[in-house]
């Protein structure tokens, strides 16, 4: 199934890039390479992830503090946010 990002993610995504370079930088490659398997699965089994309000879900990514926040549509995956545990609240 097809993923979108919604500009939301914009920020997130830049997050995350300058969160691995900056604390794991020889790990760089291996994290976004994982990051890439997680979209994968993601769209290969696009209910992975655990039920959240508003009909949305979220898909934690192994090892790390990041989990998607995307909700279902007919022909795509809508991913809102790709959030940092560590903050306090989701949306």
């Amino acid at each position: 199934m097809k993923i979108v990002y919604l500009s939301s993610t914009k920020s997130d995504l830049l997050w995350l890039h300058e969160y691995y370079v900056s604390v794991f930088p020889d790990w760089t490659k291996r994290a976004l390479a994982q990051f890439d398997v997680c979209v994968e699965l993601l769209s290969l089994n696009p209910y992975i992830g655990k039920i959240l309000q508003w009909e949305a879900r979220e898909f934690i990514v192994p090892n790390t503090p990041f989990t998607f926040i995307y909700r279902i549509h007919w022909l795509y995956i809508e991913v809102i946010r790709i959030w940092d545990t560590r903050k306090d609240n989701i949306l």
